[in-house]
């Protein structure tokens, strides 16, 4: 199973950790990577030397929840 290098981002974008994720498909890797966000700002996935994809925090509220 791929081994996809996982890093979390802060604010300013710089990284505030690392690891990996085994994962069997880009697909599964951002669904992963979405799950592991936590309060970082965002989550930067890579497969070896292949950039995959930034994922940034869902916002603090959900739009659709709002009322008003």
């Amino acid at each position: 199973m791929p081994l996809y290098r996982i890093y979390w981002l802060g604010q300013d974008d710089h990284i505030d950790a690392a690891d990996y994720i085994e994962c069997e498909s880009d697909t599964e890797a951002a669904a992963r990577g979405q799950e592991l966000i936590g309060p970082h700002a965002a989550v930067e996935l890579w497969l070896e030397k292949r950039y995959v994809v930034t994922l940034p925090a869902k916002a603090a509220t959900d739009p659709v929840a709002v009322t008003g």
